[in-house]
C-alpha cells in the first residue's frame, strides 16, 4: 500500500468510542484542523454532541451509532463512511470498557464484555477497514488503549 499523501485537513477518519473520553478529545483536536469526521459509538445523543462541536469547528462530522462488539455494527460503520464520503483515510479503534473491582468479584459476563469490546472491537474494526484500504492502496489503522 502506498502511503497517504493527504493533508490533515483533506482527511476522512473514522473515530469508535467518540460519544467520550479519549475518541471525543480526539475527535474535537481532528476537528480544529478540518478533519471530516465519522464519529461511532452506542449512544447517539451524546455523539450528537460531539458532532455539534466539532461542527463549531468547521468540520465536516456525521455519526453512525454503533457497538463494536457486533460484527455487522462495524461493517455497517465502514460502509456509511464510505457512502457519506467516497473513501476512508484513517480509522481510529478506540472504543473500550473497563471492569473494575475485585477480579473474583466482577461477574463473567462483564469480563466478555470487556474482551468482546477491547479486543474483538478491534479485530471487527481491522477486518471492516482493511478491504477498503486495500482497494484504495492506502489507509492507516490507529488502535488506542487507554
Amino acid at each position: 500500500m502506498q502511503k497517504n499523501q493527504r493533508p490533515i485537513a483533506e482527511m476522512v477518519v473514522v473515530v469508535t468510542g467518540a460519544s467520550s473520553g479519549a475518541g471525543r478529545a480526539m475527535a474535537l483536536e481532528l476537528a480544529k484542523r478540518g478533519t471530516s469526521l465519522v464519529l461511532a459509538a452506542r449512544r447517539q445523543e451524546a455523539l450528537a454532541e460531539v458532532a455539534a462541536d466539532c461542527a463549531n469547528f468547521g468540520s465536516q462530522a456525521v455519526i453512525q451509532v454503533c457497538d463494536v462488539k457486533e460484527m455487522l455494527s462495524v461493517h455497517l460503520l465502514a460502509k456509511a463512511a464510505l457512502e457519506k464520503f467516497g473513501r476512508i483515510d484513517a480509522w481510529i479503534n478506540n472504543a473500550g470498557v473497563l471492569a473494575a473491582g475485585a477480579v473474583d468479584a466482577i461477574p463473567a459476563d462483564v469480563n466478555e464484555d470487556v474482551i468482546r469490546t477491547n479486543l474483538l472491537g478491534y479485530i471487527h474494526g481491522a477486518q471492516a477497514v482493511l478491504p477498503i484500504f486495500k482497494k484504495q492502496g492506502y489507509g492507516t489503522i490507529v488502535n488506542n488503549i487507554s
